[in-house]
C-alpha cells in the first residue's frame, strides 16, 4: 500500500494481514502511516497504489459507505459524531431503514438496549452528544460501530481520553468482541494495552512496515525500540520540584461554585510551578478549567491573575491577563482544519500584528515560525493545513497557537491524548522548560498518572466537584491519587482478599 500527499509520503508499499476473529495492534509513531492505513481500509481515503482484500475477495472501496455496507466500521482517534442529535439518533445514523420504529422490526428502543447490555455501558439514549464527555461520546461511537453490523472494527486509538478504570471495561468488551468473532484492528499508543490485548502486532515505522510478532513474543519496550529505530532513555524530563512556596501565586481560585458541577474549589498555582489536576472522568476537572478561562461561568468564588481578579465568563479577561487554555478536544475545540497552521497559530493575537485593521504579514510570520518551531512542530510547512500532520503535531500546532501569547498562565487539558510516547515525551520537555526556565505557572490535567505524578510540583485531587487532596513532595504517588479520586483519601486502605 502507497500513499502520498503531495510531497509527503504516508505510506510506502505497506502490507498488512489480518486473521479473522483477532485482534491485530497497529503501533507507530504519530506520522507513522497508521491512521491512513486504517482509512484506507474504511474506505475513507484510496491509496495510489497497492490492493485491499477483505474474506479473500479483492474490494475497491469508493467511499465509507461502501466498506460499512461490507462490513467495515471505523472509530477514528478523533469524535465524529453529530454533537445536536440524541445519543441513539448517532447510534443508529445510517441504518435507519434496517431499524424502523413502529414497522414489524424491533423497535429502536429494543435493540439499543441489546447493544448497550452487550458492552456493558449505557450512555442515555435520548441525552444530546453535545452534553456528554468525551469519554462518554466515545462508548457512542463503539455503539454506532456494532449497530451497524460490523465484522470488521478498525479502532483508532478508542481509548486515548478513557480513564484506566473505564479503559478495563472497554478491554474486556473488545476480547468478548474478538470471542464473537469480529475482527479488530487496534491501533493504540499504549503498547502495554496494546500487548495484553491483541494477538498479533504490527509496526509501523516512517510510513513503512518494520515487521508483525506475536504479542505473546514481545514486549511493550521491544515494541518502542522498533517503533523508534532506537531507545528512549528518558521520556520525562528531569527536573527539581517542590521549594516553590516562596514565589508569587500566578494563579488563585477561590472558593469557586458553579451549581451542580463544582464546589467550593480553591487552587493555586505560583509563578514556574507545574500544578497537576486529577481526577475521574467527571470528577469536574475540565470544567473547572473552562471556568477560570472564562467560558464558562461560576455563581460564587473569584479567580485572579498575579492578584487582579478576572471578570466572570469573560474569555478576554483572562487572556488579557495572561491566561491561555489548551483544551481537551483539538479537533472540536482547538483547530480550525480549514486555515493555515499559520492562521491558525495566528488567530487569538491578530490584534496583536495589526495596525489600523492591516496585519503586518512579516512580523506574524516570524512569530509563527518561532513558535511552531518551539514547540516542535514537524514538518513544518506553516502555510498547510492542520489536517496534513499526524495527532502530536496537530497537538503541538495547538500549543505553538497559545505560546506565541506568552502566557503567564498556561492550562493543559489532557495536553498528549492520541500522542504516541515520541511525541509525548517532546510535549513533556516543552512542559518543563516553560515552567523552569520561563517561569510559566502551568495547570496540567491528565488522566494518566504517570504524567501527573513525573511533571507535577503540587497536585491537587478532584471528586464529584470538589478538591479531595492537595499532595506534595513524596506524598504525590499513584496511590495516593486514586484513593482521593474515588473518595478514600480518609479512610485507611484495608486488605482485600481474593478468591
Amino acid at each position: 500500500m502507497t500513499k502520498t500527499y503531495g510531497a509527503t509520503t504516508a505510506l510506502h508499499q505497506v502490507s498488512l494481514s489480518v486473521s479473522t476473529g483477532a485482534i491485530h495492534g497497529l503501533v507507530g509513531e504519530n506520522g507513522a502511516g497508521k491512521s491512513t492505513l486504517g482509512k484506507i481500509v474504511g474506505g475513507i481515503v484510496r491509496p495510489d497504489h497497492g490492493t485491499v482484500e477483505v474474506h479473500g475477495r479483492r474490494v475497491h472501496y469508493g467511499s465509507p459507505r461502501d466498506a460499512i455496507d461490507d462490513g467495515i466500521a471505523v472509530m477514528g482517534q478523533e469524535i465524529a459524531l453529530v454533537p445536536a442529535m440524541s445519543v441513539m439518533e448517532n447510534v443508529f445514523l445510517g441504518v435507519e431503514r434496517r431499524i424502523q420504529k413502529g414497522d414489524n422490526d424491533r423497535s429502536w428502543d429494543e435493540v439499543y438496549r441489546e447493544l448497550t447490555e452487550r458492552v456493558g455501558f449505557h450512555p442515555s439514549p435520548r441525552a444530546r452528544v453535545d452534553s456528554l464527555s468525551i469519554s462518554e461520546q466515545q462508548q457512542v461511537q463503539i455503539l454506532r460501530a456494532l449497530a451497524r453490523g460490523a465484522s470488521i472494527l478498525v479502532m483508532d486509538e478508542p481509548t486515548s481520553s478513557q480513564h484506566r478504570e473505564e479503559l478495563r471495561k472497554l478491554h474486556k468488551v473488545f476480547a468478548e468482541l474478538r470471542d464473537d468473532g469480529m475482527t479488530i484492528i487496534y491501533v493504540s499508543h499504549f503498547l502495554d494495552d496494546v500487548v495484553s490485548l491483541a494477538d498479533d502486532v504490527t509496526i509501523l515505522r516512517s510510513g513503512q512496515t518494520v515487521g508483525t510478532v506475536k504479542a505473546t513474543e514481545t514486549t511493550p519496550d521491544q515494541l518502542l525500540r522498533a517503533m523508534l529505530g532506537q531507545r528512549l532513555t528518558s521520556v520525562f524530563p528531569q527536573r527539581h520540584r517542590g521549594g516553590k512556596a516562596d514565589r508569587p501565586r500566578a494563579l488563585n481560585v477561590r472558593d469557586l461554585s458553579q451549581a451542580g458541577t463544582l464546589k467550593d474549589i480553591d487552587l493555586d498555582v505560583r509563578r514556574g510551578e507545574i500544578v497537576g489536576l486529577a481526577g475521574l472522568v467527571g470528577s469536574g476537572r475540565t470544567e473547572l478549567a473552562r471556568s477560570i478561562f472564562g467560558i464558562d461561568g461560576y455563581d460564587e468564588g473569584e479567580v485572579s491573575v498575579y492578584d487582579t481578579p478576572l471578570r466572570r465568563h469573560s474569555t478576554t479577561s483572562a487572556m488579557r491577563a495572561g491566561v491561555a487554555l489548551v483544551p481537551e478536544d483539538r479537533m472540536t475545540q482547538g483547530l480550525l482544519h480549514n486555515l493555515s497552521q499559520e492562521a491558525n497559530i495566528a488567530l487569538p493575537h491578530l490584534n496583536n500584528f495589526s495596525i489600523g485593521g492591516v496585519v503586518r504579514q512579516r512580523a506574524l510570520r516570524r512569530s509563527t515560525l518561532k513558535y511552531a518551531t518551539q514547540s516542535g512542530v514537524s514538518p513544518l510547512r506553516l502555510g498547510a493545513r492542520p489536517e496534513i500532520l499526524s495527532g502530536g503535531n496537530q497537538q503541538k500546532v495547538l500549543l505553538a497557537k497559545w505560546l506565541l501569547g506568552e502566557p503567564k498562565v498556561l492550562i493543559l487539558d489532557e495536553p498528549t491524548r492520541g500522542v504516541d510516547i515520541g511525541a509525548k515525551s517532546s510535549i513533556y520537555h516543552l512542559i518543563a522548560d516553560l515552567a523552569d526556565k520561563q517561569g510559566m505557572a502551568v495547570l496540567l490535567i491528565s488522566s494518566e498518572l504517570e504524567e501527573i505524578v513525573e511533571l507535577s510540583d503540587r497536585v491537587f485531587v478532584m471528586h464529584e466537584g470538589s478538591v479531595a487532596a492537595t499532595l506534595e513532595g513524596s506524598d504525590i504517588n499513584g496511590e495516593a491519587i486514586m484513593r482521593a479520586a474515588f473518595g478514600f483519601s480518609d479512610r485507611k486502605a484495608g486488605k482485600i482478599d481474593v478468591d
